[in-house]
Order: C-alpha cells, then sequence, then structure tokens
C-alpha cells in the first residue's frame, strides 16, 4: 500500500507540473500574441491617419501655392512694366479674392492635419506646418488687411520660405513615418 501510494502521488505531481508548465507558457503566448496584435493595429492605424493628414496638408498647400502663384504673376507683371508698389487693379484684387477665398477654405485642411498630428504626438511636424502659417500670415495680412502690393522680389521671398518649410513638414512626416516600424 505505501508503494502505490508513492506511485499515485508521483504521477499526480509528474501531471500537475506538466499541466502547470502547459499553462504557463499557454499564458504567455498569448500575452505576446495579444500585445503584437495590438501594436500591429496602432501601426496600422496610426499609418492609416497619416495618409489622411498627408492629403489634408497636401490639400492646403495646393490652395497656398495657388494664392502666391496668382500674387507672383501679377507683381511680375508690375515688375516688367516698371509699375511695383503701384495698386492692384478691381480685376487683380478680384482674382486674389477669389484665390484667397480657395485659401480660406483650406485652412480647415490645415487645422485638421494639426489637430491629428497633435493626436499622434508628431510635434516636429505641428511645429513645420505652423511655421508655414506664419508665411501665409505674412503675406496675406499685407494684401488683405493692410492693402500693401508686395514687390515680385518680396513674394519670390517668401515663395522659396514657403518651399522650404514644405520640405521640413514633408520631412518631419517621413521621420515620424520611420519611427512607427521601431
Amino acid at each position: 500500500m505505501p508503494k502505490e501510494w508513492i506511485d499515485v502521488a508521483d504521477t499526480a505531481i509528474k501531471i500537475g507540473l506538466g499541466a502547470l508548465i502547459t499553462g504557463i507558457f499557454t499564458y504567455l503566448g498569448v500575452k505576446t500574441s495579444s500585445s503584437s496584435e495590438k501594436k500591429k493595429f496602432m501601426v496600422e492605424h496610426k499609418t492609416k491617419l497619416l495618409e489622411q493628414i498627408s492629403d489634408d496638408i497636401e490639400t492646403y498647400f495646393r490652395s497656398f501655392d495657388s494664392y502666391i502663384a496668382k500674387i507672383a504673376g501679377i507683381t511680375k507683371r508690375q515688375k516688367q512694366n516698371n509699375e511695383e508698389g503701384i495698386d492692384f487693379s478691381a480685376r487683380q484684387r478680384k482674382s486674389i479674392n477669389e484665390r484667397d477665398q480657395v485659401l480660406v477654405e483650406g485652412w480647415a485642411y490645415q487645422k485638421s492635419a494639426i489637430s491629428r498630428l497633435r493626436l499622434v504626438k508628431a510635434n516636429a511636424a505641428v511645429k513645420a506646418l505652423g511655421k508655414c502659417n506664419s508665411l501665409e500670415k505674412e503675406l496675406r495680412d499685407r494684401i488683405v488687411f493692410y492693402k500693401e502690393v508686395p514687390t515680385y522680389d518680396e513674394v519670390v521671398d517668401i515663395r522659396k520660405k514657403l518651399a522650404h518649410q514644405k520640405k521640413e513638414v514633408h520631412k518631419a512626416l517621413a521621420d515620424f513615418y520611420d519611427g512607427l516600424q521601431t
């Protein structure tokens, strides 16, 4: 009888130990799999969000590019005709106002992009996009509120700064995207 008791205890310990080991590894496997799935979901979600952000930013950039191109065209003609500094004609002001309206509509896209960038903590991109806003304000305030006519060279300077700043925005987005993979 004592030998049977030892055999039963031995068998119970072996079965229990096997079940315990199996349970531990099952738990660890599920936990690792769940964590991996969560990370995968977050990367996919942030990638989709970045695509939406990029679309919004490009819509805003197109509206700003259109606005500045109109002003550059008008001021270039003024420079060629030695008329720099002369107020815009009614027709010119109307065409600028049309582009200005498109630019104002582009603000919603810019604000949406900034909100989403803040949501995913892409602060460098928010800062770079904010500098574009400063360039826009510099040019737009002068024309819309102060009724001043910039020279062609001033418009070209702002255009160059905008091109540089757009590259900074795109670089910040690319850097953030690269950080998602690690």
